[in-house]
């Protein structure tokens, strides 16, 4: 910006004056996002009119316009059609189970997988289509080995289900980069990882928690210490590669690291990641302060997760407050800490009255609190600051 009436030479020497700033040099300029603040600023200061202001919230992609409203349509329906054509897939071997030839099963879901991968790699690999065709591919995979289990009985236990379907699928997706794929083998390894420990590691005391497996598994993976920590370790570093290599891509975008930029700018994988983390550690932490740990004898293993759970918090908190500024994982951790918090508090007061309109009014003001505390990121966001 250039203030007229200014001296271009305070020393009265002009030689220094063109010498430090040339008459053809071009001026600097500043690039800023733009941001619903400063979009804001920009039509007050040019008087514009609503229109105006519609048409500039759509330019920069804060307000979705006709054709992406259809486009977004467009893509539900897609992905919610691959989703049912699994399922039928799945309710079709089930319901047709003792019909079938087994070498028709085997010949149907083999028939598929090979379908789905020709599609996959005869059409463009970031499209749609080539996704949800190699991911269905992926997912029959699995069914498959569970037929030919059931088909010939092979007595395997859960966990070499889901760990020789992780394994199949790890070339598919090396290469398929995308986001399902990835989520659809960080879960296996979370199953794999709890059905081990349930089946073989640690198996069931007694035979409710054999008729009731399934529900056992997932109560054991927030009951038992040790398994609990495993699956944070297991979720966290797979949060903590996926951050650095989006920031690595996105900072250091090379030729080959190009193709993956566009699947690591999703930002619903690491958000699915850290809510189970969340969940994982905010219901172990109730059920420890339900069981009065610090009563009993405390646990080394409970005491190492209310320490790495403080360390989520602090670490993640600041991290996706000021580096990688995300509302949704910010508002599930300021839920997880008022849930805890209120928890211990209700635990270690008495059980008067009085104990209930305090914890009350305190989830009242942590609200509020919370509330103004993320207004003020999402403004810090808005205006651009990021630390």
């Amino acid at each position: 910006m250039e203030h007229s009436g200014a001296p271009s030479n305070t020393n009265g020497d002009p030689s220094r004056s063109s010498a430090s700033k040339p008459s053809g040099a071009p001026k600097p300029s500043v690039a800023l996002r733009a941001t619903p603040a400063r979009i804001a600023v920009l039509g007050k200061a040019l008087n514009w009119q609503a229109q105006d202001y519609e048409h500039a919230f759509e330019l920069t992609g804060y307000r979705p316009s006709t054709t992406q409203w259809l486009n977004g349509i467009d893509l539900f329906l897609r992905l919610l059609g691959c989703a049912l054509i699994l399922a039928g897939i799945a309710a079709f071997f089930a319901f047709n189970w003792a019909s079938m030839h087994h070498f028709a099963k085997f010949a149907v879901l083999q028939l598929v997988i090979i379908a789905s991968i020709f599609a996959s790699s005869r059409l463009p690999r970031q499209s749609l289509a080539g996704q949800c065709c190699l991911f269905s591919g992926a997912f029959c995979t699995g069914i498959l080995i569970a037929v030919f289990g059931q088909t010939y009985q092979t007595g395997a236990d859960h966990y070499g289900l889901f760990l020789l379907w992780a394994l199949l699928i790890t070339p598919w997706v090396w290469i398929g980069r995308q986001s399902g794929l990835w989520l659809l083998w960080l879960l296996l390894l979370n199953l794999t990882l709890i059905t081990y420990w349930t089946e073989v590691f640690r198996p069931p005391w007694d035979e409710f928690a054999r008729i009731f497996g399934p529900l056992f598994w997932l109560t054991q993976s927030i009951n038992d210490s040790e398994l609990a920590l495993l699956l944070v370790m297991l979720n966290g570093i797979a949060l903590l590669v996926w951050e650095v290599l989006a920031n690595h891509v996105t900072g250091q975008p090379s030729l080959k690291q190009q193709h993956y930029s566009g699947a690591l700018a999703n930002r619903w994988f690491p958000r699915i990641i850290v809510l189970q983390l969340l969940l994982i550690v905010t219901a172990h932490c109730e059920l420890t302060l339900i069981t009065h740990w610090w009563q009993d004898g405390s646990d080394i293993y409970d005491i190492i997760f209310f320490v790495i759970y403080g360390l989520m918090l602090g670490i993640g908190g600041w991290y996706y407050q000021y580096r990688q500024v995300d509302l949704l994982i910010l508002s599930a951790a300021a839920l997880s800490l008022m849930i805890t918090s209120n928890s211990l508090l209700a635990r270690l007061g008495s059980n008067e009255i009085e104990m209930g309109f305090f914890l009350s009014l305190l989830v009242i003001a942590e609200t509020t609190g919370a509330a103004l505390w993320l207004k003020q990121v999402s403004k810090r966001q808005n205006l651009g600051v990021t630390g």
